[in-house]
């Protein structure tokens, strides 16, 4: 990011107001609270298969092709 100061400011507001959104529709999809979703979205977070699975993030893991 570069630019004037609000510049700056309404990139972060945009940002920030995608991110709500985005966990507000994982929240929706898992059943999870918001803030559960929220506090683990925080920071880089990744799941196995299986505990995407049991988070409620995927309904099943499709396997390729031999």
């Amino acid at each position: 990011m570069q630019g004037q100061v609000t510049d700056i400011e309404i990139q972060t507001n945009e940002i920030k107001k995608t991110k709500l959104k985005l966990n507000e529709i994982y929240s929706k999809h898992t059943g999870k609270k918001l803030s559960e979703i929220s506090s683990i979205m925080e920071r880089d977070k990744y799941f196995s298969a299986d505990e995407a699975i049991k988070f409620g993030f995927i309904d099943k893991v499709v396997k390729g092709r031999k």
